[in-house]
């Protein structure tokens, strides 16, 4: 079970059916049956009880109620195994709020520490009743019986329950508060430095002791009250130093020094040039705007220049070594899976983490940015209607605050001695002196992955100390929603899905219609195929070509594309597949291999489709015997080209498989060893890789001097033919073709793909490149190969 240590993060939940029985005034029993909703936080103890209403959707919208409305959604919900299919809307509803749900019996000893209490309370309440007055206890309204409450009141622990309880509730209902108002206005103090010293200055204030650098009223200028608290407007100032000194990254000095006078401007007509006024969007209150409150600032004099606030505004333009990044960077599945066959290999003990307020702890701000505070803070410091904020940090919502963020980032990773890739911009790498790879570190907005020697640990270490670190794993970790898991002994990783897949539930098909019927609503494609995408792309390429299949007719779906969907879904649940990255094997010895393959119009408009598979090996391929290889990138996409044949569509698909091939070749002589891009380009790789294809009339033609039929059919593969064979001497890419009966890619492809190749290399991590002399198509029927002259 999760350690819950702060309110709302992890609660219980129970459903019970609940019997009531009463006697009526005319002797009759009267039996009511309600189902019970429970709901208990796992820090506080804090607890709220619903009843649901026999309806559709009942369970979903109660919990909704009592619980994710007032006090927002949990990250962790545990439920008992016995309910887990008892709403397949309460699924949905976890999935859209992405809350994780776990199962306990409810026998354990949370359940009956938690919520199990609720309920044996009520029913202890119930046993210990006194005999039944005539008249008494068949009042409805219980709040006016007089025999029940001393009949609740006779308990003598009731009062210390009772205690708690308040207790519990207030201290939830204090740290929700702070926490959602952190959430709206956080950008205003983004750095803990910021938030300890504003508290403290707040205390202050309450207490009555007024620092030097806060305006005070002047007894000789307040006008006499007429009654209630005077309004003392209170503005915080800060000098221009300051600014300056947090602009250039210097740590700030604090307030204007003795005998400073602060430089105030009062009217928005003198303020800088390029800056903008910004009204509080919904999130940044947490109550609805009062009308009567919403004054407009009134306009300058006419004398005096005011800036047009709905103009463009003006943004400097930074300097062209600034410009390869323009957003949060997010690295693609290949450069994860480098990173973790690296630490696997190498014995790295693999680490995760990610930085907390990520947007609010980007470079400040290049451009001033005011805005009007919500009311909350108005009557909390006394403000009028015409103070404003100014913005320090590019707060989330703005253009520039996933650059100012990666700006920072990277800043500080390079601060700590790595090295950016050319390549990838969010691949890092430590090394010594004389070149060799001391750690590893990838990024993924604001979560961080990687491995290393203990000089990777100092830096890491380093670099802790300057950005705000959240949670921090070793070992097991979950990134970007993967569960990534490395045995402590062995130094092996693999890499699954297994928790999302399990609450992925089917869609319902009967009320839709027959299987021809167009579906009505566009949405429920739309969120099949982006589940699904979300899947085959991570770690599932068994369904890649599905998942590209149903985005192409989100559109145009039916109910049929509806069962394909629930199809996949069952049998992922039914065959988990891991990736897995192997230790112990050298680096050097380490051999590219791509696996590709081609569908002529398999798509649902008659496209042709391509998917490869790109896998790291041993030279002991070479030689066609069994050797160990793993999964580092596929990809399953349509065709940019319309073909008129099969090898057409097969050489298209080759060349992305050598595309990336040469891709990756120049990843792996980045990082291991030290070489350019330019340098790359000016070198023919020393270790070999391999190219494996199903297509006899493409092998001929970049292996062999004649050329395929298909160019009397269609001349343009003269080129393609031309430019493959070039790549395969300058890239020393040996090509070995395969019948169909042993093509991986297969299931990449089309929709009644063969997957068994795939899974050998999935379950068994193994492959060989078999010597076939013959089709698949005779191979399957039993026909003898023609014996060599």
């Amino acid at each position: 079970m999760p350690h819950a240590e702060t309110p709302n993060q992890v609660v219980a939940i129970d459903f019970v059916q609940v019997e009531l029985k009463r006697e009526s005034r005319d002797g009759t029993v009267e039996e009511v049956v309600r189902n019970v909703l429970t709901v208990v936080d796992l820090a506080t103890d804090f607890c709220q009880q619903i009843v649901v209403p026999r309806e559709k959707h009942a369970f979903s919208k109660a919990f909704h109620q009592v619980w994710g409305r007032p006090y927002g959604v949990p990250k962790t919900v545990f439920m008992d195994p016995d309910h887990r299919a008892m709403s397949s809307e309460w699924q949905r509803y976890l999935v859209r709020n992405n809350i994780q749900l776990l199962y306990a019996a409810a026998e354990s000893h949370w359940q009956l520490g938690k919520v199990e209490v609720v309920n044996r309370i009520l029913r202890g309440m119930a046993q210990r009743r006194e005999p039944r007055h005539a008249g008494s206890l068949a009042d409805v309204d219980e709040q006016r019986n007089i025999v029940s409450q001393s009949q609740v009141l006779a308990d003598p622990t009731f009062s210390a329950k009772l205690h708690l309880r308040e207790i519990a509730a207030k201290a939830f209902l204090e740290e929700h508060a702070r926490d959602t108002w952190r959430r709206a206005v956080g950008g205003l103090r983004p750095i803990a430095e910021d938030e300890v010293q504003f508290r403290a200055l707040s205390k202050a204030l309450e207490q009555g002791d007024m620092p030097d650098d806060v305006e005070r009223a002047d007894e000789q200028l307040r006008e006499k009250s007429e009654g209630g608290p005077r309004k003392i407007r209170r503005r915080f100032y800060r000098s221009q130093a300051y600014w300056e000194a947090r602009a250039a990254g210097m740590p700030p000095h604090g307030a204007l020094h003795e005998g400073e006078t602060p430089n105030v401007v009062h009217d928005l007509g003198q303020a800088e040039p390029n800056s903008v006024l910004m009204q509080p969007d919904q999130n940044m209150s947490l109550e609805p705007d009062d009308t009567s409150q919403q004054e407009s600032v009134e306009p300058p004099n006419s004398d005096q220049s005011m800036p047009d606030f709905n103009a463009p505004v003006e943004v400097p333009v930074p300097p062209d070594d600034e410009l390869q990044v323009t957003s949060n960077r997010r690295k693609p599945k290949e450069t994860k899976h480098l990173i973790l066959s690296l630490c696997a290999a190498k014995r790295w003990k693999l680490w995760g983490a990610d930085i907390k307020t990520a947007f609010l702890s980007g470079d400040p701000s290049q451009r001033d940015i005011f805005f009007r505070p919500p009311k909350e803070i108005k009557e909390w410091m006394n403000l009028s209607n015409d103070d404003l904020f100014r913005l320090e940090k590019a707060a989330y919502g703005l253009a520039e605050a996933p650059r100012a963020w990666f700006l920072r980032l990277s800043r500080e990773l390079k601060s700590a001695g790595l090295l950016v890739s050319q390549l990838d911009p969010c691949l890092y790498s430590l090394r010594s002196k004389n070149g060799k790879l001391l750690g590893i570190c990838g990024v993924h907005v604001d979560d961080l992955i990687g491995g290393g020697e203990k000089e990777m640990d100092d830096a890491l270490s380093n670099l802790r100390k300057q950005l705000p670190f959240g949670d921090f794993r070793t070992f097991t970790i979950r990134y970007t929603g993967i569960e990534i898991r490395q045995c402590p002994n062995t130094f092996a990783i693999e890499l699954g899905q297994e928790a999302y897949i399990d609450a992925l539930e089917p869609v319902e098909t009967k009320p839709l219609g027959s299987a021809n019927t167009p579906l009505k609503d566009a949405s429920i494609m739309r969120t099949c195929a982006g589940q699904l995408a979300w899947v085959a792309n991570s770690t599932r390429p068994d369904q890649a070509f599905l998942a590209s299949f149903l985005q192409g007719i989100q559109d145009k779906g039916t109910v049929a594309h509806v069962q394909l969907y629930n199809k996949a879904i069952r049998e992922m649940k039914q065959r988990k597949v891991c990736l897995r990255f192997p230790s112990g094997i050298d680096v050097k010895d380490w051999r590219l291999m791509c696996i590709s393959d081609a569908g002529w119009g398999t798509r649902a408009n008659g496209e042709s489709q391509g998917g490869f598979i790109l896998c790291i090996t041993t030279p002991t391929i070479f030689e066609r015997r069994r050797t160990v290889c793993w999964i580092i990138d596929w990809q399953s996409k349509k065709l940019r080209r319309v073909v008129r044949s099969s090898v057409a569509a097969e050489t298209l698909a080759g060349q992305n498989g050598l595309d990336s091939i040469e891709a990756f070749q120049a990843m792996l002589a980045e990082v291991l060893d030290g070489l350019t891009p330019r340098q790359f380009r000016e070198i023919v790789p020393t270790n070999p890789a391999a190219l494996v294809i199903d297509s006899k009339g493409f092998f001929d033609a970049i292996t062999r001097s004649c050329c395929s039929q298909a160019v009397s059919v269609e001349k343009r593969l003269q080129i393609d033919y031309a430019i493959a064979k070039e790549t395969t001497v300058n890239q020393n890419i040996i090509v070995f073709w395969v019948n169909n009966l042993r093509m991986s890619s297969d299931c990449l492809t089309k929709l009644k793909g063969d997957t068994k190749p795939l899974y050998e290399i999935l379950d068994e991590g193994t492959y060989e490149i078999t010597l076939c002399t013959q089709s698949g198509k005779k191979e399957k029927q039993g026909v003898e190969p023609k014996p060599e002259d």
